[in-house]
């Protein structure tokens, strides 16, 4: 045998554990992106708000209709950036707003996020919380920004509350 193929073979063999180490760096990578949608991933979705939005336009008839200015694109975006496909489970999914509309919320891709009809607490639940603490707000029963909070910070509870005859807390 000539010496380059004795030094060949440990290079080889170098190179195909590297490789399985990379490749195994590679799939970890990939599923960890996978997200778990039933909330919003806080890396990617912290939530937005209009700046200086107001009691008075958030409870006006019709903003929220005004206010919904979501394009195909950013639509696209939210689905890449949490890795899905809305054609595939865990979807179907809406493109939904965090923070809603109609508590001030805004457009920005950082208050997006691919909403899921089918799990537990899925949009149509969620969607019973923003009715009810826009209809509280517009009641001048809490501040906007405590009903953000309670959006921002756990809305399943209130949901919860809700459900049980409770107010959210």
């Amino acid at each position: 045998m000539s010496s380059g193929k004795l030094a060949s073979a440990p290079f080889r063999r170098a190179f195909f554990v590297a490789a399985m180490f990379l490749s195994a760096a590679v799939a970890t990578t990939v599923v960890a992106e996978a997200h778990d949608v039933s909330m919003p991933d806080p890396r990617l979705t912290p939530g937005a708000t209009e700046p200086g939005v107001t009691k008075e336009e958030i409870c006006a008839p019709g903003r929220s209709a005004k206010a919904r200015k979501v394009t195909a694109r950013q639509k696209r975006e939210v689905y890449a950036r949490y890795g899905l496909d809305p054609r595939k489970p865990p979807c179907p999914c809406e493109v939904d707003h965090f923070i809603p509309l109609e508590l001030g919320g805004s457009n920005e891709t950082s208050n997006l996020w691919p909403e899921p009809y089918g799990v537990e607490m899925g949009a149509r639940k969620k969607d019973v919380v923003e009715t009810r603490l826009h209809r509280e707000v517009c009641g001048g029963v809490i501040s906007l920004s405590r009903a953000q909070e309670i959006i921002r910070k756990n809305w399943p509870s209130c949901h919860a509350a809700i459900k049980s005859g409770d107010d959210c807390k």
